[in-house]
Order: C-alpha cells, then sequence, then structure tokens
C-alpha cells in the first residue's frame, strides 16, 4: 500500500499544460504505471502527439475541454472519460475561461525510454 498526503507529487510545467505528478512509475509493484492530473489551461491547447506503447485513461474532473483524437472531436465535461490507445493521436484544446483538470492513468510506459511523439502537420 502507498499513502500521498494532499498536495504532494511532483508539478512539472510545460508551454500548454501541467501535470502533477502523484503517483510514479517507481511507487507501482509493477512496472509502467502513473497517475496524474493534467490542467489544460484556459485558452490554451496541449500539442496533437502520440505515444508508441503507453494507453492513457483520462479522467475530466472540472472544467471543459475538447479533445481530438484520430480526428474525431469530443466535448468533454466533468465526469466525462476516454481511454487513448497507443498511436492514437491525441490533443486537447481549452477554448473556455476556466482551466480544465483531468486525472490521467498512465499504463505500458516503456522504462527509460521516451514515448511522447509530437504529429507533424
Amino acid at each position: 500500500m502507498k499513502y500521498l498526503p494532499s498536495k504532494s507529487g511532483k508539478i512539472i510545467e510545460k508551454p500548454d499544460y501541467l501535470k502533477h505528478i502523484i503517483f510514479e512509475q517507481a511507487d507501482f509493484l509493477t512496472p509502467g504505471h502513473t497517475l496524474q492530473i493534467v490542467t489544460n489551461p484556459a485558452g490554451k491547447t496541449l500539442r496533437a502527439h502520440f505515444h508508441k506503447k503507453q494507453t492513457e485513461v483520462g479522467y475530466v474532473l472540472d472544467g471543459q475541454a475538447t479533445w481530438t483524437v484520430n480526428g474525431k472531436t469530443y466535448e468533454m465535461k466533468p465526469g466525462d472519460a476516454v481511454i487513448i490507445e497507443p498511436n492514437d493521436v491525441h490533443e486537447i484544446a481549452n477554448p473556455y475561461n476556466v482551466d480544465c483538470h483531468i486525472l490521467i492513468f498512465k499504463s505500458h510506459l516503456p522504462p527509460n525510454e521516451p514515448d511522447y511523439f509530437e504529429k507533424s502537420s
């Protein structure tokens, strides 16, 4: 069992989003998992990208965002969930005036190698 008190974990800021890593790969007995909250700021778009090996499960906690997955658009709101499979090209746009917070569980993360690839236009 692992316990992490509120406000713990690691914060990583990127130009178009912020992620709060709650549990890292080293926290799990089985390899390849993380749990994080991604903040998609108001007016920002998380660039189109894909992962070759990992699966992401997303659950919208609050706010709204427009998710585009493999060319299909979904208007996501609190309580909506999505599974992003390997090689699914996805981006998250937040055209609204309030931040969107998404709980993300990642599985099948390759150890010590990148698995984030930006989609070229």
